[in-house]
């Protein structure tokens, strides 16, 4: 069974249990650039509602992408130091 399979069951199934798991699989799917699996875990959240996850999903996915365009532009910027 794909992860979009099991999202798609644990949205159905409407158990606001559910958001912890829907959420830790859309921040590995964010950190693995797998976008398949970003977007059934975002269609997920969605069906619990507006207030579904939004404090647990929002700051981690934003925090991981603000780290992210730091390190790429430090990189990138010691990388021009060396040439």
């Amino acid at each position: 069974m794909s992860a979009n399979a099991i999202l798609g069951t644990l949205a159905a199934l409407g158990d606001p249990a559910a958001i912890r798991v829907v959420v830790d699989t859309l921040g590995a799917a964010v950190r693995h650039a797998q976008d398949r699996v970003t977007r059934s875990a975002l269609k997920a959240l969605g069906a619990f509602g507006p207030g579904g996850g939004r404090r647990t999903v929002v700051d981690p996915v934003a925090d991981h992408r603000h780290r992210r365009a730091h390190t790429t532009c430090r990189r990138r910027r010691a990388v021009g130091r060396g040439r």
